[in-house]
């Protein structure tokens, strides 16, 4: 997006400077220039709405999705969490089992 961006300002730059070099009257160059910057406008708008719609239609992430990833990629801490969570899990589990073994006494 910022890509984009930078080309649509670059090219209205060089616009500019193309018309401002040019022979013609103040009010025709006036003009022209005010026509690129709406030409210019108009595009950083659709850019924006396509990055919008993007954002949109990508689901968002849950929190346990999100680190499940990042241990995929190799990050350590996620990992750590993983574990973490596995363990509690088992805790969990082995509890729950207790309680209910206690329940037919």
């Amino acid at each position: 997006m910022n890509v984009k961006r930078r080309m649509i300002s670059a090219e209205l730059k060089q616009t500019k400077t193309a018309i401002r070099t040019e022979n013609i009257p103040w009010q025709e160059k006036r003009s022209r220039l005010s026509e690129a910057v709406a030409r210019s406008v108009m595009e950083q708008r659709v850019v924006k709405s396509e990055v919008m719609r993007d954002r949109l239609s990508q689901k968002a992430l849950t929190y346990q999705e999100w680190v499940i990833r990042e241990a995929q990629a190799g990050d350590l801490a996620a990992a750590s969490q993983i574990r973490g969570w596995r363990y509690t899990d088992q805790r969990n589990v082995n509890t729950a089992d207790l309680q209910e073994v206690d329940c037919w006494r």
